[in-house]
């Protein structure tokens, strides 16, 4: 168990819990979901997670953050649930597997699946599809409807949800999967479970096994696995200060060389693996004052410093800010960073 949990587990008093649980929670765990959400979506939300010009990075921060206070809590209360090893890189495997999920809940061909689903399930008499006391959907065999979740069934699902892979080479090990009849896919599954399931993981665990992962055009700072933190941990990738301001200058000149488009949308929503954003690097690195920023840029004072308070921004803000389309900032960005790459790459090899 990660000792940082330690004190929250054996706590006693119920007031103690609480301030413990959101020191966990706020301090250890936020900051990795706000990151993280930044990182593979391009979503923003601020230190009490919010974001006006982005409800659902607000929505998905918000349910990141719950799920992780009741594994906290299945954890104090059931000591069978399985440990944590490291809070923080749970926390950051929570984050980004809510980030797989909203990506997969936007894909079209994953709507066609789950309505394949559950048409399945409502017409096929072996099978059966119900809700439980809470109004969630679970689904298994026609003989265990009605039944309520169980620990134990949970745990095979997720373990299944983490490992499809070897799920499919247990179970199919000398066919395509995706040959195989839906029907046959989901009795297997059940089997493995040996319980019902909650529908949407369920989806989740079918479009793993039958590589249905077509996710939308607007997804592709996810695609690009957020070029600007691969684009800064290459090119700082310095031994010391001196010469992590040369990269900085050498950077700040080449991106004041870009078209106004590709400019903005890059300065606007950069931010390094430490959640920084552009200005504050160049500012602390003494590349440029923030009156000079505002020269350059074509902006007042005023504008600027209230500019800086939103950044990075996400691709939300950005479309209002620049006034464009979500394709065209994503085109924006992929041309600034192709320039930047090419010459920061060469300045560093030096």
């Amino acid at each position: 168990m990660d000792s940082i949990l330690l004190s929250y587990l054996q706590a006693a008093e119920e007031t103690e819990r609480e301030r413990l649980l959101s020191e966990l929670v706020l301090t250890h765990a936020a900051p990795l979901v706000r990151q993280t959400l930044r990182q593979r979506l391009g979503f923003f939300v601020n230190h009490v997670g919010a974001n006006p010009n982005n409800p659902e990075a607000e929505d998905l921060y918000h349910d990141v953050i719950a799920r992780l206070i009741a594994r906290l809590n299945e954890l104090r209360t059931d000591p069978r649930e399985e440990t944590i090893s490291n809070f923080r890189q749970y926390a950051t495997r929570v984050a980004a597997n809510a980030c797989h999920d909203y990506l997969r809940a936007k894909s079209p061909a994953r709507s066609r699946l789950k309505n394949n689903l559950r048409d399945l399930l409502d017409r096929h008499p072996d099978f059966s599809v119900w809700k439980n006391e809470v109004n969630e959907y679970l689904c298994g065999f026609a003989a265990w409807c009605n039944r309520e979740l169980t620990q134990a069934t949970s745990n095979n699902l997720r373990q299944l949800r983490d490992s499809p892979e070897e799920f499919k080479n247990e179970v199919f090990p000398r066919e395509d999967v995706r040959s195989v009849p839906l029907t046959g896919v989901v009795a297997e599954i059940f089997n493995r479970v040996e319980g019902p399931a909650k529908f949407d993981p369920l989806v989740d665990i079918l479009a793993v096994l039958l590589e249905v992962n077509d996710y939308p055009v607007e997804s592709l700072d996810d695609q690009n696995a957020n070029p600007d933190r691969q684009f800064t941990a290459s090119a700082f990738r310095t031994e010391t200060r001196l010469e992590a301001r040369e990269t900085l200058c050498q950077l700040w000149e080449e991106i004041r060389r870009l078209p106004p488009k590709q400019r903005d949308t890059f300065c606007l929503s950069f931010a390094d693996e430490n959640g920084d954003d552009l200005f504050s690097l160049l500012i602390d690195a003494e590349v440029v004052t923030l009156p000079r920023l505002a020269e350059e840029l074509g902006l007042t004072l005023e504008r600027l410093i209230t500019l800086r308070k939103e950044m990075p921004m996400g691709n939300e803000a950005l479309t209002v800010e620049l006034g464009a389309t979500r394709a065209q900032i994503n085109k924006w960005r992929y041309r600034a960073l192709r320039q930047l790459r090419k010459k920061i790459m060469a300045f560093t090899a030096l």
